[in-house]
């Protein structure tokens, strides 16, 4: 009787973290069958592939032809971070993409107090159709452009709402930012 009474009181306090924990594990068992292309030309999706698994090796550069550093390193090191994790492309993306969408989350609770649009928000933005779409799954800067892009948003309006608030958390996510930014600008060139 009292093992009960705890898990209600339990389930009631952290409702909403459960319930992302279960999207999240939703989501990833939608996404785990998803294909990943690998189709493109010499000079696009398979020279990322190739120069990621090069850093992977640790190749810095790879072989030097007429494609060598023609591409932003963002993307290639994604590519050979995910391999040294032991994680497929595909789940490195997924998880980063959640990481993002909890960034935006985190952030909209600064406006957003009702938990349950904050939930709605969140299914809204992880369920989103381009995350199992052809263009998600190619192996390619397009997608991690993407979720960078989510990334600064969360962290611009961070730095806004907590500029009079805290100041170690006003520099933490100033360096989130800088750190955003810079992977932004390596990846589109």
């Amino acid at each position: 009787m009292k093992l009960s009474i705890n898990i209600r009181q339990f389930i009631s306090k952290y409702w909403f973290i459960i319930c992302i924990i279960i999207l999240i594990i939703l989501k990833f068992l939608l996404v785990d069958v998803q294909i990943i292309y690998c189709k493109g030309g010499h000079h696009d999706d398979l020279y990322f592939a190739k120069a990621g698994l090069y850093l992977f090796q640790g190749k810095w550069l790879g072989p030097y032809n007429d494609i060598t550093l023609s591409k932003g390193i963002t993307g290639i090191a994604f590519i050979a971070f995910s391999k040294s994790v032991g994680l497929s492309f595909l789940t490195s993306l997924n998880v980063f993409y959640t990481l993002a969408s909890l960034c935006i989350i985190n952030m909209l609770s600064n406006i957003i107090k009702n938990k349950k649009v904050l939930l709605l928000i969140f299914v809204l933005l992880l369920f989103n159709p381009i995350s199992y779409s052809s263009y998600f799954s190619y192996v390619y800067r397009d997608g991690i452009y993407l979720i960078l892009l989510m990334y600064l948003v969360a962290f611009s309006f961070q730095l806004f709402f907590n500029y009079n608030k805290s100041l170690l958390m006003f520099i933490i996510y100033s360096i989130q930012y800088s750190i955003i930014i810079t992977l932004i600008i390596l990846c589109r060139e």
